[in-house]
């Protein structure tokens, strides 16, 4: 028989593209557990793109509070199980600060076999799965045989009516059109990645081939002056 959670964490507190790709691990949670009450922990930046999220019942900007009164409220949240999709050491003090009985998260640190009881370990560097997979199986380890019973894969956004008027007006004043491709070539992490020469071959000759194409290069701020340069390596009107 199935352990009931009544209370789960989950924190993901790096990048925009990381956290994208952890929604469908958010929503299988709710799939396996619906009665629980579902917490994430997200930076302020990332904060809009979950806090629609209709299955979470709680969003945390971590970065809205002193570390202390966040290690209190975690803890006030009486979890009895948090899971890291993402570590550092912030987020294992995070972790041993709820005093959830479960806690989950990816083996790469010597810490973090001291601190998560259910860790998996996970070469996330040598990418030979996709990030989302990565987080999945950290989900799965939670309930193995609940997780392949329920199984879905859910990765949709809900905007709200500021989002699509933002980016409405982002597409007028840009006279942006309906064919548009969206890159985001910059990471945090230690994962692969091609370089920015090489994102600039790739994006001049789809703009060559793709007449009517508009592309939008997305970057953290930390990364504003690459993406800046990028776009001079580029070299093209429609982007």
């Amino acid at each position: 028989m199935a352990h009931t959670y009544k209370r789960i964490i989950i924190a993901r507190t790096d990048k925009i593209g990381d956290l994208i790709l952890s929604i469908p691990s958010f929503f299988m949670i709710r799939k396996m557990y619906p009665e629980a009450e579902i917490t994430l922990l997200v930076r302020n930046y990332n904060y809009n793109i979950v806090k629609n999220l209709p299955y979470i019942n709680r969003v945390v900007q971590i970065d809205r509070y002193r570390q202390k009164e966040l290690l209190e409220k975690i803890k006030y949240f009486n979890a009895d199980v948090f899971i890291a999709l993402y570590v550092d050491n912030f987020v294992m003090e995070l972790a041993k600060a709820s005093k959830a009985k479960i806690k989950i998260g990816p083996l790469s640190k010597i810490k973090s076999f001291f601190i998560f009881n259910k860790g998996v370990l996970q070469k996330r560097s040598k990418s030979i799965k996709h990030e989302a997979e990565y987080n999945l199986d950290l989900i799965k380890k939670l309930d193995k045989k609940l997780f392949e019973d329920r199984f879905e894969i859910n990765t949709q956004i809900f905007l709200d009516k500021s989002n699509l008027e933002a980016a409405e007006k982002f597409f007028k004043d840009n006279s942006i059109g309906d064919k548009v491709l969206v890159v985001n070539p910059f990471m945090g992490g230690s994962a692969k990645n091609i370089t920015d020469d090489q994102y600039a071959d790739i994006l001049r000759e789809i703009i060559d081939r793709e007449k009517d194409i508009d592309v939008i290069v997305t970057a953290h701020i930390s990364d504003e002056d690459r993406g800046l340069d990028l776009l001079e390596k580029i070299g093209r009107d429609r982007v």
